[in-house]
């Protein structure tokens, strides 16, 4: 039997099973934020396939007699990214500071160890160095993940953002087919496909904005 004195549980007031039960509850919390990522990754399709739209006259006229119900569906879809752009910021700062935890707890945890002169006691630690270093693995791959994605939408949406309906709010029209047409369905979009791509190509090259700040 271990009594208070014995160095196996002075790991900052925890024994090593807290810090396995912590890598439990991260791999829940990761599954579930590269389920939100894969939705947001979905949407982000959508909004770039809404953004081939036809062409309008200043006056709101256009050829394609379903022209403002695409724009009021695209206005939709860059509403929803914009929300999610902050979702990932949130995620963004709760990695950061995840991160940040599970490198100090291993940083005490190998401080710990190296005190230690009994094999038992060291086997303990080493099994939560190993679990605290997978833990840590994780999060940063989950912090890179987010970094693309956020990347990604920023970029979509500073492109979006430049292609409005003229001279007022679009509306949804009912009685009109809600399809954003292909480019053989509206050759006279505002911006072909390949010049929208090759936008997007130059923002994400940029990355995320304040990237560097906040690695």
């Amino acid at each position: 039997m271990r009594t208070s004195n014995d160095p196996s549980t002075e790991i900052t007031g925890r024994s090593s099973p807290t810090y396995s039960g912590s890598v439990k509850k991260g791999n829940h919390r990761g599954a579930e934020l590269r389920h939100s990522l894969w939705i947001i990754s979905q949407r982000l399709d959508q909004l770039k396939r809404a953004m081939s739209l036809p062409y309008v006259e200043n006056d709101g006229s256009s050829e394609c007699p379903d022209a403002e119900t695409l724009y009021a569906e695209k206005e939709q879809l860059e509403a929803q990214v914009t929300a999610d752009v902050e979702v990932l910021k949130g995620h963004r700062v709760e990695l950061k500071k995840e991160i940040q935890r599970s490198e100090k707890n291993l940083q005490q945890l190998e401080a710990d160890q190296g005190k230690l002169n009994r094999l038992e006691p060291s086997q303990c630690y080493a099994e939560a160095i190993k679990a605290q270093q997978q833990q840590l693995r994780r999060l940063i791959q989950d912090r890179d993940a987010v970094y693309i994605v956020l990347a990604e939408a920023e970029a979509v949406l500073k492109v979006s953002r430049t292609r409005k309906f003229p001279g007022r709010v679009p509306q949804k029209k009912f009685g009109f087919p809600s399809t954003t047409p292909s480019s053989s369905q509206s050759p006279s979009s505002q911006s072909p496909t390949g010049g929208l791509g090759n936008e997007l190509n130059e923002l994400l090259s940029l990355g995320p904005l304040e990237q560097s700040q906040d690695r």
